[in-house]
């Protein structure tokens, strides 16, 4: 079915941005975290004239705070990874849809037991139908929170 492409191009396209957005907002907190801690470490130093070992400390804590900040990045990665059902459900929400018209295409496409004839095929094909139609509407950016990856970023401006 040539439908099934555009319901899965949809999905895959707002699911990506979504996921760049996430790991653009998660990146812009990481970078003002770090510039703040520096800046902080930096002033302590500038106050209290640090030994060696406490500029050892210092850098160290640093180093710490980049490598848990790109785990965290990959832990952001993984969770956005693409599942179609749940891309689905992202999209319903970020639309502001309750009816489940995505959800059930994706479902009722990928069914092992498409053939059941204890399924109705008529409304198991307009359900998908309703599905198709209503990822025609979805704008490619629906996932990409724009407002909090700005206000990350502004925070990581601050910093």
């Amino acid at each position: 079915m040539t439908h099934s492409h555009d319901l899965d191009h949809t999905l895959t396209r707002c699911h990506g941005r979504g996921r760049l957005g996430a790991l653009l907002r998660n990146a812009a907190l990481l970078a003002a975290a770090w510039l703040a801690v520096a800046l902080v470490l930096v002033a302590v130093d500038a106050l209290f004239a640090l030994p060696a070992w406490g500029l050892m400390l210092a850098s160290g804590s640093l180093v710490a705070i980049a490598i848990a900040g790109l785990a965290w990045l990959g832990v952001t990665a993984y969770r956005w990874r693409y599942r179609p059902a749940r891309a689905a459900v992202l999209v319903e929400r970020a639309m502001g849809w309750d009816d489940n018209r995505l959800i059930n295409a994706v479902a009722l496409e990928h069914d092992a037991d498409a053939d059941d004839t204890r399924q109705s095929q008529a409304l198991r094909g307009k359900a998908i139908a309703s599905g198709h139609a209503a990822a025609a509407r979805v704008p490619g950016g629906a996932l990409f929170d724009r407002r909090r990856v700005a206000r990350a970023a502004g925070w990581a401006g601050i910093a």
